[in-house]
């Protein structure tokens, strides 16, 4: 015969040590924010600190990716490609 106290004692004991294995995989990690300035606007981003090696060049090509979209939609400059 089907035992549902069986089952629910085993599921009571499982859970709690996935929970705590699963709490204990996700510990603390530090975050960065990098922001800046852009079309008239700011922009802000927070990256895992760790997951890239150098933040200031990811903020450096941050930077030179809006500036060539900016260069290439604004409809304020001269020189981009839509004005």
């Amino acid at each position: 015969m089907y035992n549902l106290y069986s089952n629910s004692r085993n599921i009571l004991t499982i859970f709690p040590t996935f929970l705590v294995l699963f709490l204990v995989g996700c510990g603390i990690q530090k975050e960065v924010q990098l922001s800046g300035k852009t079309m008239g606007t700011t922009y802000h981003i927070t990256v895992v600190a760790g997951y890239f090696l150098d933040t200031a060049v990811l903020q450096t090509k941050i930077d030179k990716r809006l500036e060539d979209i900016n260069r290439s939609m604004s409809t304020y400059r001269k020189d981009s490609e839509i004005s």
